[in-house]
């Protein structure tokens, strides 16, 4: 191989790197983006049947400028055949927010259900929250993290390569044709 023919293949595996992280990101985010919007909701204020699994969900607030939202929503859930409430714990962890071009979420609570099946669940919040809902559904966080890291990889692996690449055959062009910039000392031009 010869050194302008490693450049040119470094050259190539970088912008290969950069489109795939690209197109990873951009495809990554609309799946999530899906996910989301298939998440089960209920209107605040209002009452809705919601099918639950035995696992943690995230209580979402939903709706435009969540995250500056300081009103409390009141939740109720009871599963539909046992009558057995099923109680919300605010979210402890560090808050979180999600948005795109159609919607913000915010994290508000956890719950657990006991037992899988349909919950009927009533909200009430302060009029402010008029055209807000409550959506559950799965940590984003983690996801978001994922799409990002593997979005780094994507581009690192390739540029990793492009780089190493790059540096043999500029050894190469070195050995064929001499330094890029010489070797002698100022005094000898």
């Amino acid at each position: 191989m010869t050194p302008k023919a490693g450049f040119r293949i470094g050259f190539v595996l970088a912008a290969c790197g950069v489109i795939g992280s690209l197109v990873w990101t951009l495809v990554s985010f609309e799946r999530l983006d899906r996910e989301i919007a298939a998440y089960p909701r209920v209107d605040v204020p209002g009452s809705a049947a919601v099918t639950l699994e035995v696992r943690k969900h995230i209580v979402y607030l939903e709706g435009p400028g969540v995250e500056d939202n300081r009103h409390p929503v009141k939740i109720v859930m009871r599963h539909r055949r046992s009558e057995r409430r099923v109680s919300a714990k605010p979210y402890d962890k560090v808050p979180f927010a999600y948005s795109n071009e159609d919607t913000e979420l915010q994290a508000l609570a956890t719950v657990t259900p006991p037992v899988a099946g349909v919950y009927d669940v009533r909200t009430d919040g302060h009029d402010d929250l008029i055209g807000y809902d409550l959506a559950f559904g799965d940590s984003t966080g983690p996801e978001a993290g994922r799409i990002i890291i593997g979005a780094f990889v994507i581009a690192g692996i390739p540029m990793l390569a492009a780089l190493i690449l790059l540096v043999v055959s500029g050894k190469w062009r070195e050995r064929e044709r001499g330094p890029l910039f010489g070797t002698g000392s100022p005094n000898d031009f």
